[in-house]
């Protein structure tokens, strides 16, 4: 009967750490938003959905933007808390966009977690 406890036990953790998945998403560029007296020294705010298992505090992972296909800012995210499932997180990068020649813009934000199962939604573009 021990044994067949103890296989139970080792059976049941090794199915629930087999379900943990990554699966971060960026679902939407907030800022900055379209106007006629932008500046050079604009906000990007992204919105990041977690599509997957609960991030305990203290993960990281990159996320980056770039405008027209430029050269991408990428900056490290660290989760000061948990970031549980089915779940939105609001990142505002340090790095702020130059957009003060009036124009149109192209915003493409993403992000990077390692172990990500669907890296096909981890970028979202914004005009």
């Amino acid at each position: 009967m021990k044994r067949i406890l103890t296989l139970l036990a080792f059976v049941t953790m090794f199915s629930s750490a087999a379900i943990a998945q990554n699966d971060l998403s960026v679902n939407n560029i907030t800022a900055p938003v379209s106007g006629c007296a932008l500046t050079a020294t604009e906000n990007v705010t992204i919105k990041i959905f977690n599509f997957g298992s609960t991030l305990p505090a203290a993960t990281t992972f990159n996320v980056s933007y770039t405008i027209n296909a430029g050269a991408p800012v990428t900056e490290l995210v660290t989760l000061a808390a948990p970031l549980t499932s089915n779940s939105t997180y609001t990142y505002t990068f340090v790095t702020q966009a130059n957009l003060s020649v009036a124009g149109a813009y192209t915003f493409v934000g993403s992000v990077s977690l390692a172990g990500d199962i669907s890296p096909a939604n981890d970028a979202f573009s914004g005009y």
